[in-house]
């Protein structure tokens, strides 16, 4: 590991070889401003260690309460297990169940002395799911969101020696609350524990389309005038529908704002 040094005992890291100054300094102002020395120190090694760039967003800094967590996406540990020439692909997650996942099974491939040898893991829900004030996409997608603990926790036990100390996004979600102490409920056997259904995503409005012109043209009829809406329907493009009656005193605002 090449050495860090500074420029006096006070200032921020000055160079880390083969980083430029400029570059160390640019992470630190866009990726990590909150760290500290050694936070930085130990983030940018993670980042020589697992060659993936944190100016491309492949790997990220983060602090929850109090403490560094270095993370990326799927994605880069694949790219990083793959750059070893050792990664032989993986199987599809396995599920307990298909309709509501308590548990998801990867297993991934790795050659180790010319064989073709299995790495499975297993990833269960009630220690992933960060709750419902922070579980929107695991609600929304919760098959994709554990199946990615799962494949995580199988690479990393394949390639221990590139990817242990860092962990994706999905793995840290529940990091980010502390959730409270409860009694344990008492289970009827006969009846499954029910978990949150998946959340449906608001609809959003798509200038584009008729129906939708059409709905906003309704919601409008007779609380702003007739003039002002194909400059609200323009500025709701993309959002919620229920942004619609702010969207709708802003365009009036402005309008008059600008008038003669």
């Amino acid at each position: 590991m090449s050495k860090l040094v500074a420029a006096n005992p006070n200032s921020q890291i000055a160079e880390l070889q083969p980083y430029s100054n400029a570059w160390v300094d640019l992470v630190k102002r866009q990726i990590a401003p909150e760290s500290t020395d050694d936070e930085l120190k130990l983030f940018l090694y993670q980042c020589q260690k697992t060659r993936l760039d944190p100016l491309a967003r492949q790997i990220y800094f983060q602090k929850r309460g109090g403490k560094m967590t270095v993370l990326t996406g799927i994605d880069g540990y694949r790219l990083t297990a793959d750059r070893t020439g050792l990664y032989a692909g993986s199987d599809d997650p396995i599920f307990d169940d298909e309709n509501r996942p308590a548990r998801a099974t990867v297993t991934v491939y790795k050659i180790v002395a010319g064989i073709r040898c299995p790495f499975t893991a297993t990833a269960r829900w009630d220690q992933y799911f960060p709750g419902e004030k922070q579980g929107f996409m695991w609600m929304k997608m919760p098959h994709l969101m554990l199946s990615k603990c799962a494949e995580a926790l199988a690479l990393r036990k394949a390639f221990p020696q590139e990817l242990s100390g860092v962990y994706v996004k999905e793995e840290m979600d529940q990091a980010g609350e502390v959730l409270p102490v409860t009694a344990t409920p008492v289970v009827d056997v006969a009846k499954p524990a029910s978990r949150p259904r998946p959340a449906a995503a608001p609809q959003l409005y798509s200038n584009a389309n008729p129906e939708h012109q059409k709905a906003i043209a309704a919601k409008m009829n007779g609380k702003v005038d007739e003039m002002f809406w194909e400059e609200i329907g323009a500025a709701m493009n993309g959002k919620p529908f229920d942004d619609l009656r702010k969207v709708a005193d802003d365009v009036v605002a402005a309008s008059q704002a600008f008038a003669p």
